[in-house]
């Protein structure tokens, strides 16, 4: 999402995790990511709470990082130029 939005996010581990970057990196079949405005975030945890769908509140986006726990920090330039040449760099070693 930040790659193709160009935009970042700042990205918030719940307390109950061992591993971080399995829980915000997995991609397990059961789960989804949806962006929402701030505005309808109410309206949205009602719709889900009423629904039994258990939901995390993973983050807010901001203009150009990706921000992990205010610990790890990426500009989203560095990610896409990253995820665009890893093959090529991979390759030529």
């Amino acid at each position: 999402m930040c790659i193709k939005g160009k935009k970042g996010v700042t990205l918030k581990k719940p307390n109950y995790l061992i591993n971080k970057f399995e829980y915000l990196f997995g991609e397990d079949q059961g789960r989804y990511l949806i962006e929402i405005d701030k505005n309808n975030l109410k309206d949205v945890i009602k719709i889900l709470s009423e629904n039994s769908v258990h939901f995390d509140e993973l983050g807010t986006v901001n203009d150009d990082d990706l921000i992990i726990d205010d610990k790890s920090k990426l500009s989203i330039d560095d990610l896409i130029k990253s995820h665009t040449t890893w093959l090529t760099n991979y390759m030529s070693k």
